[in-house]
């Protein structure tokens, strides 16, 4: 066969390469029994984890994981959920970064209960 002839492919129509998976979302529950989570809301689409994590240790607290929340297309949700070590770590994290400014925007931070962790 000729490999002139043959026919043209729609690479419309071809599957997309492989991606890496991503990493497992903030709401699962992880090894610490003893960890605290808070929800952050009203975040700028640009924010990454790494600023929003570093924006968190501004209050003089140690945090375990920081993730923003994605879409199926990648895109931020513009929310993210930041864990603590424990409540108090948490508790003083809304205190004092709640109605806080990252980035040019006001954000809220709440903690997330063991309700609605479930």
């Amino acid at each position: 066969m000729d490999p002139r002839s043959r026919p043209s492919i729609d690479p419309r129509s071809r599957p997309l390469p492989p991606t890496l998976p991503n990493p497992p979302p903030a709401f699962l529950p992880t090894t610490g029994a003893q960890t605290q989570r808070v929800f952050v809301g009203n975040l700028a689409w640009t924010v990454s984890w790494r600023e929003l994590k570093d924006h968190m240790k501004t209050a003089g607290l140690t945090v375990s994981r920081a993730d923003v929340l994605t879409g199926a297309d990648g895109r931020s949700k513009g929310c993210g959920i930041v864990e603590f070590d424990n409540k108090e770590a948490a508790k003083q994290a809304v205190s004092m970064l709640n109605d806080s400014e990252l980035m040019g925007r006001q954000i809220f931070v709440r903690e997330v209960s063991s309700a609605e962790r479930a």
